[in-house]
């Protein structure tokens, strides 16, 4: 039997039906409306909509939830058409263009005023509601003697939660790549300790617009992440604002030489001093032109200086002897004190070679220069189903708190010469690194096979020297999870670093191995021994809703080898001893089965709230004719999610192809078998992407595949499937594009490539 089990991972869904031309200069949309859309069932190109046209769109939005809009607006160059986005406090975006773009929209809702000129403009959007998730809040503390702030990134995260020793300071660094831009309406900050809509300051994009920082009226802000990027496409900074509340405006950059390099910026500090705040790579300071002071700091621009590690004057003689010059670090803050100055980087030159003519002077400084790191730290929730894993890449400290008490946990690195490192990190009972609580280092957690528990509801975690980057991946789950579980293992690897064989002992009580894979999939070819082995994507939960599999030792010769997908995983053995073997040579999505088989297919992040995907091709190991019997046990289809179970069919000795799809509006019947007698069988689960009947790509993307998950030969499309891709090539780029096209002969499925000129070739 392969059973397949998927996440229900939102409970949004999308009915469109037709609706009103807006002849009351209103419409209202709310989770119970029939219509979901505007214009219903639109699709690429986007309805036209007529010259000198208005329309007001109210989203209501309940207690506890919230809608994302999808939006999309073409009209012609120097078009006056526009659409103009209220928030629930009535603070405005006004858009003249969108492809698509997404708006959040938090309890009570907020309104969408369109209107057009006398030009032709494309419109229309899809909103979709969904409740609040289960937040896994991450917290860290800022101070005001802290040289270096806290960042955060959001990708993976729910909500974020910032404590301080006077108030709050949060600015934000602008994305690598423009298109990420739309994700930071999904970053709503909060003032105060939870998400309370009276207290909401704004999203990440009016703060990145705004120059400015957001700071709390107490001791603590809460971020909420609503946006679902696949990428860290933001990065938060967080400072006391004891250090932040003479500076005036800010800016915030990412810069890499080969993605986003920095270029030229310009500070006005005419009203007051200006920050900018660049992470990334080490800088090179080529040029500075203008009037001022400009004050260089490692870190941010500490209270007492000890991070200054340069000040100039623009256009000032000894200014031009001294540059260029390399900043080393991965956050500065360079800070205009007065005047109107632009500061160049050069993005080509090695920071670490500096070219020395006569006359020249200069300074080298340590990349962390007086630095005293308060890590980002985080929360962990009896409900969460998903550790909290945080991996250290310099010294500093980490606080961690419980909602009962705090379990931590390491995993081995594949390089034994790593394992000295684990020594310079020392776990603390409590909220601080008091000599008399402390539990102990690293190293030995990892080799006692064991969990370190806080007494109270917190641990910290103090890390020493500066040990290289990744040296140390903890794990923290609160108590109540894990607290029946007497041993633990785990082990970071992939097919690089194969898992091999391990033997977990649970003649004394439950021992865990907790698996971390970047390849998103282990194979358990064996299982040999005694006792009761569970199979967890993510952590061994409460309410076991992320449970795929038990096995019992020396009994699993029909159901292994087994692929579990998903980055983190545990196995847990509640009883024996046994031994489990992973393969960690397959097949990359590919899974080879033999008559008798048995087993299922899971999504990635079976059992989460996240977005989800799946793609495996079985086959039977000698590919030769089996009966391949399938179920569906647990799936949700929401917006444009599908499933596609396709294969190689034999009928009357003549070869078929088998395809059955699902979505939201054909949704399968559950733990009702299906079969077909055939040499393979692929299972498909993801996004298609082609919402409106349009993607637009353009060079931001530098890389981009259809479906995301796409590897040759490429998945089956349903019938009578239709999508056009826009591919956009700015001036001096050229664009390669590798397309896979599988059709039966005689099919009329075809692809029709048009030229910059029109001219097609299908």
């Amino acid at each position: 039997m392969i059973t397949l089990l998927l996440i229900l991972f939102s409970s949004l869904h999308l009915i469109s039906a037709i609706i009103s031309d807006c002849k009351n200069g209103k419409i209202i949309f709310d989770p119970s409306s029939p219509d979901h859309s505007y214009q219903a069932n639109f699709s690429s190109p986007e309805p036209v909509s007529p010259a000198n046209f208005s329309c007001e769109f109210q989203i209501n939005v309940p207690e506890g939830s919230f809608a994302r809009v999808e939006l999309t607006l073409i009209s012609l160059i120097n078009s006056q058409s526009s659409v103009v986005i209220f928030d629930q406090l009535n603070r405005s975006e006004t858009v003249f263009a969108a492809t698509p773009s997404y708006f959040y929209f938090i309890a009570s809702g907020g309104r969408i005023q369109f209107s057009t000129d006398s030009n032709k403009t494309n419109f229309g959007f899809t909103v979709f509601w969904n409740k609040y998730p289960n937040p896994a809040v991450v917290g860290a503390r800022v101070n005001a003697s802290d040289t270096q702030p806290i960042i955060e990134t959001p990708h993976g995260k729910m909500s974020i939660l910032i404590n301080a020793e006077t108030k709050v300071s949060a600015t934000i660094l602008k994305p690598q790549l423009p298109y990420l831009l739309k994700y930071l309406r999904g970053v709503i900050f909060f003032d105060g300790p939870d998400w309370n809509n009276t207290k909401n300051f704004g999203t990440g994009l009016q703060l990145l617009n705004g120059n400015t920082q957001y700071v709390s009226t107490g001791n603590s802000m809460t971020v909420l992440i609503l946006s679902t990027s696949l990428d860290d496409f933001a990065w938060l900074i967080f400072q006391d604002y004891e250090r932040t509340k003479d500076i005036k405006r800010f800016q915030g950059v990412w810069c890499d030489r080969n993605i986003s390099p920095c270029g030229s910026i310009t500070l006005d500090a005419t009203n007051g001093p200006v920050a900018l705040q660049v992470s990334g790579d080490d800088s090179v300071i080529s040029g500075l032109n203008g009037t001022g002071q400009l004050e260089v700091y490692i870190g941010i621009a500490s209270q007492n200086k000890t991070n200054l590690v340069a000040t100039y004057h623009p256009g000032a003689a000894e200014t031009s002897s001294s540059l260029p010059q390399s900043v080393f670090g991965t956050f500065k803050t360079f800070l205009m004190t007065n005047g109107n100055a632009t500061i160049t980087f050069n993005d080509t030159q090695d920071a670490h070679e500096m070219t020395v003519p006569v006359g020249k002077t200069g300074f080298i400084s340590s990349n962390n220069y007086d630095q005293n790191f308060t890590m980002s730290g985080g929360s962990v929730n009896v409900s969460n189903i998903v550790p909290l894993i945080k991996i250290p890449d310099f010294g500093g400290s980490m606080l961690i708190k419980a909602e009962t008490k705090v379990s931590a946990t390491v995993m081995r690195l594949p390089d034994d010469y790593m394992l000295h490192y684990l020594r310079c990190v020392i776990f603390f009972d409590g909220p601080s690194y008091n000599n008399t609580k402390n539990i102990g280092t690293g190293l030995q957690l990892l080799n006692g096979n064991t969990q370190y528990v806080s007494t109270g509801n917190s641990i910290t975690v103090l890390i020493l020297d500066n040990p290289p980057v990744g040296f140390a991946w903890l794990l923290f789950q609160d108590y109540e999870l894990t607290k029946d579980i007497k041993s633990y293992q785990g082990a970071y690897c992939n097919s690089f670093n194969p898992c091999g064989s391990i033997t977990l002992d649970a003649t004394n009580g439950p021992a865990a191995l907790q698996i971390y894979n970047k390849n998103d999939v282990n194979v358990i070819s064996d299982l040999s021994g005694s006792g009761q082995l569970e199979v967890y994507i993510g952590a061994a939960s409460q309410n076991k809703t992320n449970l795929v599999a038990t096995y019992n030792a020396g009994e699993t010769s029909s159901s292994l080898p087994q692929k579990v997908f998903g980055f983190f995983k545990t196995l847990l053995l509640t009883d024996g001893n046994a031994t489990v073997t992973f393969n960690d040579t397959y097949t990359e999505g590919v899974m080879y089965v033999s008559v008798g088989s048995t087993g299922f297919l899971s999504s990635d992040r079976y059992g989460r709230y996240a977005l989800q995907s799946c793609y495996a091709t079985l086959l039977n190991s000698y590919k030769s004719i089996v009966k391949f019997r399938w179920s569906i046990s647990d799936i949700d289809l929401v917006g444009d999610m599908w499933l596609q179970v396709f294969g190689e069919q034999i009928i009357n000795n003549e070869r078929s192809t088998y395809v059955k799809n699902y979505n939201a509006s054909n949704p399968p019947t559950l733990n009702s078998y299906e079969e077909f007698i055939g040499t393979s069988m692929t299972v498909n689960f993801g996004d298609r992407e082609c919402k409106n009947g349009k993607i637009v790509i353009d060079n931001t993307h530098l890389v981009y595949r259809y479906p995301a998950n796409f590897s040759a030969p490429g998945p089956v499309f349903p019938a009578n499937f239709k999508c056009e891709f826009q591919i956009n090539v700015p001036e001096g780029w050229y664009a390669v594009v590798q397309v896979s096209l599988i059709s039966p002969n005689n099919s009329q499925s075809s692809a029709v490539i048009f030229d910059q000129l029109d001219r097609s070739e299908t």
